[in-house]
């Protein structure tokens, strides 16, 4: 099943039938939106973005941890 969107405003005619129009009532076309399909996903692709998720965590763990190593060491 195909998803489609409107890039303007969604409106319904006399016969309930929605329509997609830009702000100044001009018809545009509803564009066709693929499916999301899992299998699409590269493996390689997907770990690097899995270790780069990862490493951004990390990253903000550790200098969290550093802060507050810091502010208790200024504490005394």
């Amino acid at each position: 099943m195909a998803t489609a969107r409107c890039d303007g405003v969604i409106v319904t005619d006399v016969n309930g039938v929605p329509a997609c129009e830009d702000q100044g009532g001009a018809p545009l076309a509803w564009v066709e939106v693929e499916p999301f399909d899992p299998t699409d996903i590269d493996a390689t692709t997907a770990g690097e973005h899995f270790a780069l998720g990862f490493v951004l965590y990390a990253t903000a763990w550790v200098i969290g941890k550093a802060v507050g190593i810091i502010l208790g060491i200024i504490r005394g």
